[in-house]
C-alpha cells in the first residue's frame, strides 16, 4: 500500500464517517432507535476500500465516537445507558474491525500477486536484474542472476555480488556506485562479470532510483545486460579498420617502390640512347619492377578469389621435392640479396600428393619469402621435408626476430603484418600468409605457425596429405613455357580505349613479327574488321560507348568473321569475368600485363584456332 492511497484511506473515513452522520440525523425521525450506528459501516468500508487497515480502523473510531455523541442516548455524551446500544456498538466495532482487516488482506493478496507477476517477469527476460535499497543493499535478485553466477541467494545479497566482479573493475565500478547512492542521480557502467564456469563476460549495468511521493529513494531498480559479443565485435571492427588503414597505406607503399624506378629509368632513356649497355640495364630494371607490380596485383586478385570461393584448383600427381625446388629457385634472389644462408633437406623418396602444381609453389614461395624478408641481414633458413605416416610436412625455419604469441593466432589474417625493424623491411602488403593458408586449406592441408617468442626465430609448417600409392610416372609437375621458335606472321588488330595500352602492345606484337594495327574504340574497329578480316583480335572490355562484350557479340553474328580469334585482353580476371567473355563469343581470355611467354603461346595457337572455328 503506498502512501499516497493510504492518505486517500485517511481522508475518505473523515468524509465518508461526516456524510453518514449528518444522513442518519436527516432520517432520525423515520429511524428512531433503529440502525443508529450500522449505517457507519458504509464508511468503513469506504476507507479500508481505498486505505487499507489504518484507514478502516480510523473509520471505525469515528463511526463509534459520532454515533455515541450525536446519535445515540443521551446525545452530547459518550455514555452508554441500555444494554441493547452497548451491544449494538460493540458488534459495529467488531464488525469494523473485521472489515477493515479483510480488505487489508485483499490489498495484501493483490500486492503478493503484483510482486508475483513482477518477479515471474524478471525471470523472463534476457537481462540479470536486481534491486537494492536507498543505501546500496542488494537485497533482491532474478533466477538469472543466480543461473549465470552460480551464486544462492546468501551468497549474492548485500555486497556478495561484488565476488564475481572482474577484481580489476571492481574499485573503479564500486566508486561510481557510490557516487550514484550519494547523488540519487541514474547509474551506468560496465564491467566483466564472473560466469559460474569462471570466464568472464563484459555486461552493460544501468540502475536507476524508485522514489515516493515525497521524492524520497525507496530502492534502486537495476539490470545488467550481457555486451560481450558486441564489444568483441566492435574490437574486431576496430582491428580490421585498423588493418584497413594499414593496408591502404602500405599499397601506397608497395606501388610508389616499383614505379619510382620505371619513372628514374624513363627519364634517363634519352640520355642513354647511345649507349645499349647502358638501356639494356634499364629495361631489365623496369621489367623487374613491372614484374613486382603484376605479382601484387595477382596477390590482390587471389585473395579476392579465395574470399568468395572463385578459385578452382588444377590438380594432378605432383612431387612436392621438385615444387620446393621450383620455390626456392623463385626466392633466391631475395635470399642472395639478404646474404642469408639457405639449406634445402628433401627426402630421398620422392613424396607425391594431389595438388595444384602452380598453387603449392605458391605457397611455398610465400612462406619462403616471408622468412627472407623478415629475418635480419646474413640470417639462416632451413626447409625440411619429411613423411609423417599419411602426410607430407614442409618445415620452413629461420633464425630471425620471431613472432610475439599475442601474434601467432593472426599472423595468416589477410593484411597483418608483425612490427618490423627498419632493416628488415622489405615490403610486402601483408596477404601471403593469407593465401598460403587458403590454398593450402583447399588442398586438404593445414599451416601453422610456430616461435618461441622474439628474437626467437620462427617456423612455418605445411602439412599435406600425401598419396597412398606411388604413382608409375609422374608427369612434368611445373607449367611449360611455349617451344622455342618464332610463330608465324598474322594479322591482327589491337583495341583499347587506353591509347598508350594499345599501341604498346601493337609494337610488341610488331616486334614479334606481326602485322599488328591499333584503334580505341568499338565502333571503328568493327567497321575496320569488316574491311581488313584479321587474324586475331586483342580487344579490350571496359571502353566507352560500345564495350568488349557486345563488339564480340556483334562481331561473332557476322558469318565472314566466324574464323577470327578473339582475344579479351582486359584488367578483369576474376572467374565470373572469364565465364561472360566466352559466353560474349571470346576464344581467349587474358588479364592484363600481357606475359611475353603467354602472349608467345597464343600466338603459336591461332592457325588452330582459325581452323577449328571455321570448321564449326
Amino acid at each position: 500500500m503506498s502512501a499516497y492511497q493510504r492518505r486517500l484511506g485517511y481522508l475518505v473515513a473523515l468524509a465518508a464517517s461526516m456524510f453518514v452522520l449528518l444522513l442518519r440525523m436527516a432520517l432520525d425521525r423515520e429511524l428512531a432507535e433503529q440502525a443508529r450506528l450500522l449505517p457507519f459501516v458504509m464508511a468503513v468500508m469506504a476507507a479500508a476500500w481505498c486505505g487499507g487497515l489504518r484507514p478502516g480502523l480510523l473509520a471505525t473510531f469515528l463511526g463509534t465516537f459520532l454515533g455515541v455523541w450525536f446519535i445515540v442516548p443521551p446525545t452530547n455524551s459518550l455514555r452508554i445507558e441500555t444494554l441493547s446500544d452497548g451491544l449494538n456498538a460493540a458488534i459495529f466495532i467488531i464488525v469494523g474491525v473485521a472489515i477493515s482487516l479483510v480488505f487489508e488482506a485483499l490489498h495484501s493478496a493483490r500486492r503478493s500477486e503484483g510482486e508475483k507477476q513482477f518477479h515471474t517477469l524478471a525471470d523472463t527476460v534476457a537481462q540479470l536484474v536486481w534491486m537494492a535499497r536507498p543505501d546500496g543493499y542488494r537485497f533482491w535478485f532474478n533466477q538469472r542472476w543466480y543461473d549465470y553466477t552460480g551464486m544462492t541467494p546468501d551468497q549474492a545479497e548485500g555486497s556478495g555480488w561484488q565476488s564475481v566482479c572482474d577484481p580489476a573493475e571492481l574499485p573503479r565500478v564500486l566508486q561510481n556506485w557510490k557516487t550514484a547512492l550519494a547523488t540519487g542521480r541514474p547509474w551506468e557502467e560496465t564491467y566483466p562479470l564472473r560466469r559460474k564456469d569462471g570466464q568472464f563476460r563484459w555486461y552493460l549495468a544501468r540502475a536507476v532510483p524508485v522514489r515516493n511521493d515525497h521524492g524520497e529513494i525507496v530502492r534502486w531498480f537495476g539490470t545488467s545486460t550481457d555486451i560481450h559479443d558486441r564489444i568483441e565485435i566492435e574490437q574486431t571492427l576496430k582491428e580490421a579498420d585498423a588493418r584497413k588503414d594499414q593496408y591502404l597505406a602500405t599499397l601506397a607503399h608497395e606501388l610508389r617502390n616499383p614505379l619510382s624506378p620505371i619513372s628514374n629509368a624513363l627519364k634517363l632513356w634519352p640520355h642513354v640512347a647511345q649507349d645499349p649497355v647502358e638501356m639494356e640495364s634499364l629495361r631489365k630494371v623496369m621489367a623487374r619492377q613491372v614484374k613486382q607490380l603484376v605479382r601484387l596485383i595477382d596477390d590482390l586478385l587471389d585473395v579476392a578469389r579465395i574470399s568468395r570461393g572463385k578459385i578452382a584448383l588444377r590438380c594432378k600427381v605432383v612431387d612436392l621435392g621438385s615444387l620446393i625446388a621450383a620455390a626456392v629457385e623463385d626466392v633466391q634472389p631475395l635470399i642472395a640479396a639478404a646474404g642469408h644462408q639457405l639449406t634445402v633437406a628433401l627426402c630421398e623418396e620422392p613424396v607425391y600428393v594431389n595438388g595444384d602444381a602452380v598453387r603449392l609453389t605458391q605457397v611455398f614461395s610465400n612462406v619462403l619469402n616471408n622468412a627472407a624478408k623478415y629475418t635480419l641481414r646474413n640470417g639462416a633458413i632451413a626447409v625440411v621435408l619429411t613423411r609423417q605416416e599419411q602426410q607430407a610436412v614442409v618445415s620452413i625455419r629461420d633464425n630471425g626476430p620471431g613472432i610475439p604469441p599475442h601474434m601467432l593466432s593472426k599472423i595468416f589474417d589477410a593484411f597483418y603484418q608483425v612490427d618490423r625493424t627498419i632493416d628488415s623491411s622489405q615490403g610486402g602488403l601483408g596477404i601471403g600468409l593469407t593465401l598460403a593458408k587458403e590454398l593450402v586449406r583447399l588442398h586438404g592441408g593445414e599451416i601453422a605457425a610456430h616461435s618461441a617468442g622474439s628474437n626467437q626465430g620462427s617456423e612455418f609448417v605445411v602439412r599435406l596429405p600425401v598419396l597412398a600409392t606411388t604413382p608409375a610416372e609422374l608427369g612434368d609437375s611445373t607449367s611449360p613455357l611455349p617451344a622455342a621458335g618464332e610463330a608465324a606472321r598474322r594479322r591482327i588488330l589491337v583495341v583499347d580505349d587506353l591509347k598508350d595500352s594499345a599501341d604498346t602492345l601493337a609494337k610488341v606484337l610488331r616486334a614479334m613479327g606481326q602485322d599488328a594495327a591499333a584503334l580505341h574504340d568499338g565502333k571503328s574497329a568493327i567497321e575496320w574488321i569488316l574491311a581488313e578480316q584479321p587474324d586475331a583480335v586483342f580487344l579490350d572490355i571496359a571502353m566507352p560507348g560500345l564495350d568488349g562484350y557486345e563488339v564480340a557479340r556483334r562481331l561473332r553474328a557476322i558469318p565472314v568473321l566466324e574464323s577470327t580469334v578473339l582475344i579479351a585482353m582486359t584488367g578483369y580476371g576474376q572467374q565470373e569475368d572469364r565465364r561472360r567473355a566466352f559466353e560474349a563469343g571470346f576464344n581467349f581470355h587474358m588479364t592484363k600485363p600481357a606475359d611475353m611467354s603467354a602472349l608467345e603461346g597464343m600466338l603459336r595457337k591461332l592457325p588452330e584456332r582459325r581452323a577449328l572455328a571455321a570448321s564449326v
